[in-house]
């Protein structure tokens, strides 16, 4: 089979389409996956350059080029469309002239002929039954993240709490959350916590993006944040120290399952420590909420003069307000997982939920259990994915 997939941004990418290109091949080695990226405000744009290196993909695209794109997969002769992030104008312009359905994977419907719907959690069809799609159109295939194959059982093995960070894929967040836990981490160690702490970086923060992201600093003085340092070990080696002192290596993803505890943002990255059964602290500052973006025209608000930047702090407050959780394992089964924290916060609000949490190892052991049966819940629906492609394709 001839395979188009549309996605966009950073988790959209590592979190959709390489697993679900890694299922399409693994499911029949002749099949060919295609990769359009759109445009998107949330992309780090370093998408282009990452999936071309990764080698999942029989080609990478953009929108540059769209009657071009028309044409060429014409002869390509595709047999299905999968809408995997961003906008669904597109796949479904496509859909419509190569005339082949399309399959959109999330929580987001349209009325359309040709559209059919894979659906990550079961409260999404609510939705769909909400929006009149015929229920024989939408099929719940759980979430096709990658899974760890090993999970760590123990917390603080030697006295030291292993503390990951995860500041996200995106600039902008990166500069200034990163900072922000460092300055947790430094409340932590003068509190007498002993801490093992490890940064993992996403693929769409690079090393040199990294060192010029610490020499800047961070673009709004709004969270509280350390002064970092980078300090080379020998020739391949690296790690950063806070402005108290404290050492912070830099991690590889393999070493993700020797995490106690993670420091994260909302996104994708929540999906991916719970599959690793790490318990976490989802962190959600409200303190520059403006700045967070938005999607299609709304993010343009805050360009308006004078009210421009008001207006769309109150709009995103509100909406951001209202929603009970934020971290997608909640959103996922409408329950609290793993932790979360949000609202105008300093370092003091989030160092003492970190004490709140390794205070209770049975809490702990429990997330963890829970998160651990989870992900071989998951792991066990993705296999209706293929199953249902198969099935219309």
């Amino acid at each position: 089979m001839n395979l188009l997939i549309f996605a966009n941004g950073p988790g959209e990418l590592l979190e959709r389409a390489v697993p679900f290109a890694k299922l399409a091949k693994e499911n029949n080695s002749k099949n060919t996956v295609y990769l359009i990226l759109t445009p998107c405000q949330f992309s780090s744009g370093m998408e282009f350059r990452i999936a071309k290196n990764l080698n999942f993909f029989d080609g990478v695209f953009t929108l540059k080029k769209l009657p071009y794109l028309f044409s060429y997969f014409s002869r390509k002769k595709i047999n299905a469309i999968f809408h995997l992030g961003g906008d669904i104008l597109y796949p479904s312009l496509f859909s419509l002239i190569l005339k082949v359905s399309c399959f959109s994977y999330g929580n987001f419907f349209i009325k359309s002929r040709r559209c059919k719907y894979l659906v990550p959690y079961s409260n999404a069809i609510y939705n769909a039954i909400g929006k009149e799609i015929p229920l024989n159109n939408v099929f719940f295939t759980g979430n096709f993240s990658f899974f760890a194959t090993s999970f760590s059982t123990s917390f603080s093995k030697d006295g030291k709490w292993r503390i990951g960070l995860f500041p996200g894929s995106r600039r902008l967040q990166f500069e200034h959350i990163f900072p922000f836990f460092v300055k947790v981490l430094d409340y932590l160690f003068e509190s007498g916590y002993m801490l093992e702490p490890k940064l993992f970086l996403s693929p769409f923060i690079d090393f040199d993006l990294l060192v010029q992201i610490i020499n800047k600093g961070p673009t709004y003085k709004v969270l509280d944040y350390s002064k970092v340092n980078i300090y080379k070990d020998n020739e391949k080696d690296f790690y950063l120290v806070s402005e108290k002192g404290h050492k912070i290596n830099i991690a590889s993803s393999w070493e993700m399952k020797e995490i106690d505890i993670a420091l994260t943002t909302p996104g994708t990255s929540t999906l991916t420590l719970s599959s690793f059964g790490i318990p976490m602290l989802v962190v959600a500052p409200f303190n520059k909420i403006e700045k967070i973006p938005l999607n299609g025209i709304a993010n343009f608000i805050e360009y308006i003069p004078y009210f421009g930047p008001l207006f769309k702090k109150k709009l995103v407050y509100s909406y951001l307000s209202k929603r009970e959780f934020l971290a997608l394992p909640n959103i996922i089964e409408n329950k609290e997982l793993v932790d979360e924290i949000k609202g105008i916060l300093t370092f003091r609000d989030v160092g003492e939920r970190i004490k709140k949490m390794i205070s209770s190892r049975k809490k702990l052991y429990d997330t963890k259990r829970k998160l651990i049966n989870l992900a071989f819940e998951y792991k066990m629906r993705k296999t209706k994915i293929t199953r249902e492609i198969n099935r219309y394709v």
